[in-house]
């Protein structure tokens, strides 16, 4: 639960807690955090547009 000190964002949370993700150092706390779901999101995308460009065309390619 996130107290009232760190309402101002996430970054002045991270800057508090980012010893608890056991990763020694802050910027790749974030990366390996928040930036994993990131690119999973972005590779599902280009997945779900790779199959319809290819359902487009019949599913034969030319």
């Amino acid at each position: 639960m996130i107290t009232p000190k760190f309402r101002g964002g996430s970054y002045a949370y991270y800057l508090a807690h980012w010893h608890e993700v056991g990763i020694p150092n802050l910027v790749t706390a974030i990366l390996a955090d928040w930036r994993g779901y990131d690119s999973l999101g972005e590779a599902t995308l280009l997945f779900a547009a790779a199959t319809g460009f290819y359902l487009l065309l019949g599913g034969k390619w030319k």
